[in-house]
């Protein structure tokens, strides 16, 4: 479908915006339809404790590389990907908490702020049902520094994450019957009702209150406002069909992980979202035991065994990606995707005793060929002068949205673009 958006479809404010569903008058057949143009999406995959450093990382350089015995399974690809390696967190820790901080790029000290998911979501899904879809290997928010999700919101709030494969294809491909769009429809009735009770309330209060009151209020009708949004979409949204899509990969038992690559794959390919979180395993975890290997040759081939199996499904996801067509070429082409882990746990780019840290993490970039990526490399940045942040203010380059810059990080990172 073509978007013919007007300004009055759109609200923008710095680098938030709100904008309606796509609708018939928004689409082809339009007398003032447009030429389609690629859409940008992006998609971040998370696993946790870090990997086999020795087994991970290519001893070449530059285009002449040679693929580590962990990436094999990306031959098919290397023109479609770039091996990252030598990019840290801006702050150091034991890297125990990096998933909570790996969008955000903040200290997991203090608080948290928006991650780069959410940052851009609002931009690039404006006209889709799902702005973003955040999943995880479990649901929920979890802890700070457990963390089940990638995704923060402007004040730093977690937002929750899906786990089960066949309640996020219901959600994505399963029209509602007649019956739950009515209890849909009641439901988000009575939360409107709710919401004006409330800033009623609100209304009353202000009056009386003191600075530090003030403040709370501000924040407590943001958050007021933030769900006001999120009925207006559910309910722009509740009457349009969802597109359809077999499900006969649910019950293949190949397990989890592929199930979760499958349905980004068609959440990105019926243009259900643009922006994918994926927290595929957390830290402190049974792998996690291993990582603090000590050097011991069977604790490593585990850890090891674990990294290949990681890379394979990302591989098989790559592939469907390419195979799939989209504007301009494939979908491969049109989506930035950043697969990597927040912990190094070893000692710089050697396996080392099993110490972590939040240095020299590994990280692949693959994809976004039609906004200017290149691939086909290793980009090393061995001097911990090189931070992770920088990524994602490339992202926002290429995409061309908040202005191409990602918090304080006003570089992007060299070579990538």
């Amino acid at each position: 479908m073509i978007s013919i958006m007007s300004r009055r479809q759109v609200i923008k404010g710095g680098c938030a915006t709100l904008a309606l569903p796509m609708l018939e008058v928004m689409v082809s057949g339009s007398p003032k339809a447009e030429v389609t143009k690629a859409k940008p999406r992006m998609v971040f995959i998370y696993f946790a404790s870090g990997v086999v450093n020795e087994e991970w990382y290519p001893r070449e350089t530059g285009k002449k590389y040679k693929l580590s015995p962990t990436l094999q399974a990306l031959e098919a690809h290397r023109d479609q990907l770039s091996i990252v390696s030598g990019l840290r967190h801006e702050y150091d820790f034991n890297g125990h908490s990096a998933a909570d901080t790996w969008l955000t790029a903040d200290n997991p000290a203090g608080n948290n702020s928006i991650s780069l998911d959410q940052l851009a979501a609002p931009h690039l899904g404006r006209d889709v049902r799902f702005p973003s879809l955040q999943l995880s290997v479990q649901s929920g928010t979890g802890a700070k520094r457990l963390t089940h999700t990638l995704s923060f919101n402007e004040r730093g709030t977690p937002l929750p994450a899906q786990a089960d494969p066949r309640q996020i294809f219901n959600r994505l491909f399963v029209t509602p019957d007649a019956a739950s769009m009515a209890e849909a429809e009641r439901r988000l009735a009575s939360r409107r009702s709710i919401l004006d009770d409330l800033k009623g309330e609100v209304a009353a209060i202000r009056r009386s209150l003191g600075a530090v009151d003030s403040r709370r209020l501000t924040e407590y009708l943001e958050s007021i406002r933030e769900v006001e949004q999120a009925i207006v979409r559910e309910e722009a949204w509740l009457r349009n069909p969802r597109p359809e899509a077999d499900a006969a990969f649910l019950d293949n038992n190949r397990g989890r992980i592929p199930a979760m690559y499958e349905l980004i794959h068609l959440a990105l390919k019926t243009d259900s979202t643009r922006v994918v979180t994926y927290l595929s395993s957390r830290e402190i975890t049974r792998v996690h035991g291993d990582t603090h290997h000590g050097g011991d040759p069977s604790k490593l081939a585990k850890v090891a065994e674990s990294d290949r199996q990681q890379v394979s499904f990302f591989a098989e996801f790559l592939k469907r990606m390419k195979n799939t067509p989209d504007a301009g070429g494939n979908l491969l082409d049109n989506t930035m995707i950043v697969f990597g882990s927040g912990m190094n746990n070893g000692e710089d780019f050697s396996n080392g005793t099993g110490s972590h840290g939040v240095r020299k993490i590994p990280l692949l970039f693959a994809g976004g060929g039609n906004f200017g990526i290149r691939h086909g490399q290793h980009l090393m940045f061995p001097d911990d002068r090189t931070l992770f942040g920088q990524v994602f203010t490339t992202m926002l380059q290429r995409a061309d949205i908040c202005g191409g810059k990602f918090k304080r990080f006003e570089a992007g990172l060299p070579g990538l673009s």
